[in-house]
């Protein structure tokens, strides 16, 4: 990009990869130190009418109906219209101090298991975010017995991936802490370069600005995304789910229309100026998304139905064609000098010259 200081974006890189470095790598070899844990990674999964969790499983654990799904194998199709999963396997023999189960990812808003029919956990969520992870005790007098978790959910996806880790408590806490720490780390980093980039916009010349504080909000919406999507507050402050779902899909509006202008800086409008109507298209869609999140703010997720719509499987749709757009007319610019020197060649014209901004400069003259 002309006039960008490279050297300033050498150094903020830098600085972020070092810190980075120093500060993940202690946190991640934590977290995957282990301790004589075992994993289950076998269950049966049965589909339910009742939307019951809190409830004993009762006739959900005598009926039959059951189908195995290992971890290894997707997450279960759900049939119909059907909100309520069970899924249910065996306990191994406890033999730690304090044995204990982690459950490193569910996906579902609510939440409850069962020993038997004696409940052990339970967790109910009044937002629509699906992401869980697990820790609760266990009994040594558990062992050899049935193991029953009910999931609900409004999203698609619903079920249990990667298995369960059984374990001693300290060790399984540990490790319960640590996993998603990384994501939070990382966000702020992400945001504290964007917070730096900004104040540096402050010394650039004015044609800098624009493609300096669009790549400042791309890095922050970036870094909001990776920490209010990490199961690391919703689990230690779960008291805030809603604001964090909020904060979430005000950077997804920002992200969007930030990136597309900071691409437009740099390659240009595109074949028939498409990047720039895309971008139109963004900043307005972006606009009427957040408008309508404060309408069902105020109107106290009356409309979150259409709201979900809009704001996941629609703008989804349009994040794909943004992807598709941004990469061919990437491509498509790389390639044009190259087509543009290939046709001269072609031409049997021969040139002493070299191209600067698409034109070809001839002995100090414009061709």
């Amino acid at each position: 990009m002309k006039g960008f200081p490279k050297s300033v974006i050498t150094k903020l890189a830098l600085i972020a990869c070092l810190t980075l470095l120093f500060v993940t790598v202690p946190v991640f070899a934590g977290a995957m130190q282990t301790g004589g844990e075992r994993w289950i990674t076998e269950w049966e999964v049965k589909w339910a009418d009742s939307a019951d969790l809190a409830a004993v499983p009762g006739s959900v654990t005598a009926s039959e109906g059951w189908s195995p799904n290992p971890s290894g194998m997707a997450l279960p199709k759900r049939p119909g219209t059907s909100s309520t999963l069970w899924i249910r396997t065996k306990l191994p023999a406890l033999n730690w101090d304090i044995p204990s189960m982690l459950i490193p990812k569910i996906y579902g808003q609510n939440i409850a298991i069962f020993i038997g029919t004696t409940p052990i956990y339970e967790s109910n969520r009044d937002y629509i975010y699906d992401n869980n992870k697990v820790l609760t005790p266990l009994q040594k007098n558990d062992s050899d017995k049935i193991l029953y978790i009910g999931v609900q959910s409004a999203k698609d996806r619903i079920g249990l991936r990667h298995g369960i880790e059984l374990g001693n408590y300290p060790e399984l806490l540990d490790n319960y802490v640590k996993r998603d720490l990384i994501d939070i780390i990382l966000g702020c980093a992400f945001v504290f370069i964007a917070l730096v980039m900004l104040i540096c916009s402050v010394f650039l010349k004015k044609e800098q600005n624009a493609s300096w504080i669009s790549l400042s909000l791309v890095i922050a919406s970036a870094g909001v995304l990776v920490i209010t999507y990490s199961p690391f507050l919703y689990t230690f402050y779960k008291d805030y789910g809603k604001l964090y779902t909020r904060l979430w899909d005000v950077a997804l509006f920002v992200l969007l229309p930030s990136l597309t202008y900071f691409i437009e800086r740099i390659f240009g409008s595109g074949y028939r100026s498409v990047i720039k109507k895309l971008l139109y298209f963004q900043i307005g869609y972006s606009a009427f998304c957040l408008l309508f999140m404060l309408a069902n703010i105020v109107l106290n997720d009356k409309l979150f139905g259409i709201h979900y719509f809009l704001s996941v499987r629609v703008l989804g749709i349009v994040m794909i064609v943004q992807a598709v757009l941004l990469v061919s007319n990437s491509i498509i610019h790389e390639r044009e000098p190259e087509r543009r020197d290939s046709h001269r060649r072609f031409c049997g014209v021969r040139l002493n010259g070299h191209w600067r901004n698409g034109l070809v400069l001839f002995e100090g003259r414009q061709l």
